[in-house]
């Protein structure tokens, strides 16, 4: 980039939410975020994300993302900067918008209409890979929910709970469709199992798992057991009645001090089952956070 493309560039950067919005035929007015259809590549499942008020975008199918600069260049197909900023002007990207939209909502209340299919869409792959979660353990233990608020709808990964409700997760929004309660993954052996494996929220279980499907030992094989997600913390004293079943507890809480509270609380009860794990991830916040950095 010479002098001049750089202070077009800048020039471009100054007027980035009137230049954006216009160039994409979108309005910052609307939702901040808006899933569309990518209007450089053929795009059946409208897995191109648009926030016109930031002068972003992602592409979740490709990885591919960045500003409207970034954006011309694929459609233009070119490496030119200038031909990019003398071609801003006169270009008028319709983009197709679905109502979809992956912008944080509000709060799911209790008795939100919602529907459950099996785990399909790209955008929640995307997210999956994203957190270094294989997509086949996303497949096997999560489903695909959507749900309307304020007559928008919205879609994100369920993970089932105990009362047969979700927690809900998309990379924008976190939070449980109706009521809240730990989760219960039984071993596929038949009979009581004397081994389970606690986790703090869903994301370490499957970060877990898909550590196990690639046979990291350092994380801890402990063949088929008995799995509980807590959900939360809080929800601990709806888990101890399982517990006490087990002669063998391994604890994969957070390094934190909630962490490290909630793992006392069971080992004053379970003295002998209770099994601090959280060393096998030292220095990271969790066992997710562990598999996104740990370089094998």
């Amino acid at each position: 980039m010479n002098k001049t493309e750089y202070y077009e560039y800048r020039k471009c950067e100054e007027d980035k939410f009137g230049r954006f919005d216009a160039t994409v035929g979108l309005h910052a007015s609307q939702d901040k975020w808006c899933l569309c259809h990518a209007p450089y590549r053929g795009d059946n499942h409208a897995s191109f994300k648009v926030n016109c008020l930031q002068n972003e975008w992602y592409d979740f199918s490709t990885g591919q993302h960045g500003d409207i600069v970034d954006l011309c260049k694929l459609v233009l197909n070119t490496y030119s900067v200038s031909e990019v900023l003398s071609s801003l002007d006169r270009m008028n990207l319709v983009i197709d918008c679905q109502t979809v939209s992956e912008a944080k909502p509000t709060t799911p209340v209790e008795h939100t209409p919602y529907s459950i299919k099996n785990l399909r869409h790209p955008a929640l792959f995307s997210y999956l890979r994203s957190r270094g979660i294989d997509v086949g353990v996303g497949e096997a233990y999560c489903k695909e929910i959507w749900y309307h608020i304020d007559k928008k709808p919205y879609f994100g990964i369920a993970f089932q709970n105990a009362l047969g409700h979700y927690e809900v997760r998309n990379p924008y929004f976190k939070g449980c469709m109706w009521r809240k309660d730990i989760s219960f993954i039984p071993s596929k052996r038949i009979g009581v199992q004397s081994t389970c494996c606690l986790f703090e929220g869903f994301m370490d279980f499957l970060a877990y798992k898909t550590m196990v499907l690639r046979g990291v030992e350092s994380i801890g094989l402990w063949g088929d057991c008995d799995y509980i997600v807590l959900n939360s913390v809080n929800q601990l004293r709806r888990s101890l009645e399982r517990l006490a079943h087990y002669s063998h507890i391994h604890c994969y809480l957070d390094n934190d001090k909630a962490g490290q509270t909630t793992f006392e609380t069971i080992r004053s009860l379970y003295p002998e089952a209770a099994i601090n794990e959280s060393n096998r991830y030292n220095g990271y916040k969790d066992v997710n956070d562990y598999l996104i950095n740990h370089k094998q």
